[in-house]
């Protein structure tokens, strides 16, 4: 036909659909389990690599659904790395399975990023025997327990499970030395952690700066009393320094390639560290102030809680989440925060196991839309031993995540369900989420309108039509009861002429009703009520 047809075409096959949004996304912050997966992140020049400008060094990975085990691996990190268990729980949830056995499949979230710290400092503990017990006593000390993680393990659930008999003959001094020699002897443990006795005390700290600990010790009936303090060593302000390097660097982007812009929206820490965890809430509810950030950044942090119904000296106080007479917890200073409000824009989730629940419950939730997925009754119960949360079941005292606003991985089903969705301020996360994202929506429907436009002109008919774009943002999402959308508007007639000329329009108000989620069917208070007639 020559090379001068009166038809030309050219056919380009794309890709069928791009990427979530910022607002799917979670930061993952940690400091590297090794010293060798710690070079490999400071040193790589991956494409996926986010470098620090200040440094020079790498300081944030971003990892896909897909990816995620060969990027870690290549950074030099380990299959059992916790960062590495972190992110395959994120990415191997799974859903409830159906009657016939069938599991639906779930919309996961695309990307995760991982940030490194480097102002990171080892997690420590110690727990000091008072006494020496009564005849035929002993002393149960596990640390890092995990149901599924440890089940091959001997004994099974826990990196270390050691028990020391006391039987009124050892001092608290010998106990401290029999216990501290107990854990080193496990391969397990000494790998990650050191214990060292000292007079009646035994410190355990981690050999890795940032690395979760979780102790637990248990007497027998009439054994040893003991008290356990966390005396992990936090420098005040440095977590909050380690978010702003690792915001600067990815999202403000001052000297990369890539435009700067958001990338992601959940947060959430590794250590599982309440000092850390308050400052990380902190942080996120300064970046909504506008008094401090305008226009502001919307975050929510999620704080991986870990005492339990454990009553552990903490400085001054003594913490516990589901321990009534605990002077302080991670719930109750997350309430009390924000000039006594509460923190509007973080949760504490508990969970005492070595069971990363916060990355699995985003990991669950986050690649759906607002109002396609709750943040209650979420089974984390997955397709690899990472990903599985063990039910905890606190009796008289699970009523405190009511009082206190926080969140349960509870026992009820056969494999628990995280309950309740509750940001500390008693919001729900799902709440401040739809905010956001209405946010996000309504203002890239707007930019997107304004730049198709050849000329937004000052007119009744273009002010109309932006009602009408607000509007469709709105519908977009699942959370919303589209029938309830209104956007009211000022004709250009009614609008105060300085605004006309300074060329700014902020007339619109919009208004919507969202569907809300049922937390509860029927309280002890007031339950749902059954009648059987057995007559008949």
């Amino acid at each position: 036909m020559g090379n001068n047809p009166s038809v030309s075409i050219k056919t380009t096959v794309v890709a069928p659909a791009p990427g979530l949004n910022f607002l799917h996304r979670t930061l993952l912050t940690c400091r590297p389990g090794s010293a060798a997966f710690e070079t490999g992140f400071e040193t790589s020049t991956q494409s996926w690599m986010v470098i620090d400008p200040g440094t020079g060094l790498g300081i944030c990975a971003e990892l896909g659904a897909n990816n995620y085990a060969s990027r870690l691996k290549s950074l030099g990190a380990t299959v059992d790395d916790p960062a590495y268990i972190e992110i395959d729980n994120h990415f191997t949830q799974l859903a409830v399975a159906q009657p016939n056995g069938v599991i639906p499949s779930i919309k996961r979230p695309d990307v995760v990023y991982l940030g490194r710290r480097t102002r990171a400092v080892n997690s420590t503990q110690t727990f000091t025997f008072t006494n020496s017990g009564g005849a035929g006593t002993s002393v149960r000390i596990r640390v890092n327990p995990a149901k599924f993680r440890f089940a091959d393990a001997t004994p099974a659930g826990a990196l270390a499970d050691v028990t020391v008999a006391a039987d009124g003959v050892l001092t608290p001094t010998q106990l401290a030395t029999a216990a501290a020699a107990a854990l080193n002897a496990v391969t397990d443990f000494a790998a990650n952690f050191s214990a060292t006795p000292a007079l009646g005390v035994v410190t355990v700290a981690s050999l890795i700066d940032g690395y979760p600990l979780i102790i637990e010790v248990t007497s027998s009936t009439g054994g040893p009393t003991m008290t356990q303090v966390v005396t992990t060593a936090n420098v005040a302000g440095n977590y909050a320094l380690d978010l702003d390097d690792i915001q600067a660097a990815v999202e403000y982007n001052t000297t990369g390639d890539n435009v700067p812009g958001r990338k992601f929206f959940w947060v959430t820490d590794l250590q599982g560290d309440d000092v850390v965890n308050d400052e990380g809430a902190q942080w996120v509810e300064d970046q909504a102030d506008t008094s401090l950030h305008n226009p502001p950044r919307g975050y929510i942090f999620g704080q991986w809680s870990t005492t339990g119904a454990k009553l552990i000296k903490f400085g001054a106080d003594f913490i516990g989440n589901f321990d009534p007479t605990a002077t302080d917890s991670a719930s109750q200073t997350a309430q009390a925060a924000n000039a006594g409000i509460g923190y509007s824009t973080s949760f504490v989730l508990d969970h005492d196991r070595w069971e990363h629940a916060p990355m699995a419950l985003f990991g669950r939730c986050t690649g759906y839309l607002p109002g396609e997925v709750s943040f209650t009754d979420k089974v984390l119960y997955g397709s690899t031993a990472n990903s599985r949360m063990t039910p905890r079941d606190y009796g008289d005292n699970d009523s405190l995540t009511d009082d206190r606003k926080f969140n349960t991985y509870s026992a009820e089903g056969p494999f628990g369900a995280c309950q309740w969705g509750f940001l500390s301020d008693g919001s729900f996360i799902d709440r401040k989420w739809i905010e956001w994202y209405v946010t996000y929506l309504c203002s890239l429907r707007l930019v997107e309108w304004k730049q198709r436009n050849n000329i937004t002109a000052y007119t009744d008919d273009a002010i109309s039509a932006g009602a009408g774009i607000i509007a469709g943002a709105m519908a977009e999402l699942p959370a919303i009861d589209t029938t309830s959308i209104v956007v009211s508007f000022l004709p250009r007639g009614a609008v105060n002429p300085g605004n006309i000329a300074a060329r700014i329009y902020n007339d619109y108000n919009a208004f919507a009703v969202s569907f809300g989620v049922i937390n509860k069917i029927g309280t002890l208070s007031e339950p749902i009520q059954v009648t059987i007639n057995d007559a008949g």
